[in-house]
């Protein structure tokens, strides 16, 4: 789920109090798309610092820069070919 600003139109991830284009409180929730365009990608290769909670041991995974439909960018974990 998303936002949208019903001033503007803007949307953003997740729940907002605020539009972080115009400044308005007129905000709704907003479904997101479930798929879209992916810009770039990367495969991370080596466990990440701090409190990570994800397998043991460290398994390496793709993490995409996706554009969805309604126009916002999102950084999302992706299947992919990670020795391609």
């Amino acid at each position: 789920m998303g936002s949208k600003c019903k001033d503007c139109g803007e949307v953003a991830l997740g729940k907002r109090q605020g539009c972080s284009n115009c400044g308005g409180e007129n905000l709704e929730g907003a479904p997101l798309g479930r798929r879209g365009k992916l810009w770039t990608y990367t495969v991370i290769r080596h466990k990440p610092p701090g409190d990570y909670k994800g397998p043991d041991p460290f398994v390496p995974f793709g993490l995409g820069l996706v554009e969805l439909p309604e126009g916002i960018r999102v950084l999302s974990p992706i299947q992919c070919d990670l020795d391609g």
